[in-house]
């Protein structure tokens, strides 16, 4: 019975596959879910909870966009060379590859008011070449915005995205 209530809440059969079922679990609990924890080092595939181990089948689609590709792919180093202000409605930032091939990466930064309240949180996505660096402009939304940004908050790494 127990079984029964793991393949109910999770999707997952136990036993043996006779090519209907899209994956099969080695141990109990977890589940496919979207969240930031990563399940495991050889699946892009993501699990909310518990610390099982599952085998994932090519016919299984993760909701994580992911290729092997991405999963070998190291972040992007982050520094910000210049906050928002009223007459720069961006933060610059220079973003540095390590990968030997073109990548895009995700750059995160929130820019805070007088009194430390969140005025834009914003994600800003950049290509850089292989082993290069770029100047990017991370924008506030407006200048409206930008006048009321007293500080930045730049994420130290920029997520590969592939």
């Amino acid at each position: 019975m127990a079984t029964l209530v793991v393949v109910a809440l999770t999707g997952f059969t136990t036993g043996r596959s006779h090519g209907h079922s899209k994956s099969r679990s080695s141990s109990s609990g977890g589940g496919c879910s979207s969240s930031s924890q990563s399940h495991d080092s050889t699946s892009s595939h993501v699990s909310k909870g518990g610390g099982s181990s599952y085998t994932r089948h090519t016919r299984h689609r993760s909701t994580t966009p992911s290729s092997s590709s991405t999963r070998n792919l190291q972040d992007a180093t982050v520094k910000l060379l210049k906050c928002a202000d009223a007459q720069q409605a961006y933060a610059l930032v220079t973003v540095t590859n390590p990968n030997s091939t073109r990548v895009r990466f995700d750059v995160h930064g929130a820019f805070l008011g007088t009194g430390g309240n969140t005025v834009a949180d914003r994600h800003h996505e950049v290509e850089v070449a292989s082993r290069g660096k770029a100047t990017v402009q991370v924008p506030v939304g407006s200048k409206t915005l930008a006048a009321d940004v007293d500080r930045c908050r730049i994420d130290p790494y920029a997520r590969a995205l592939g």
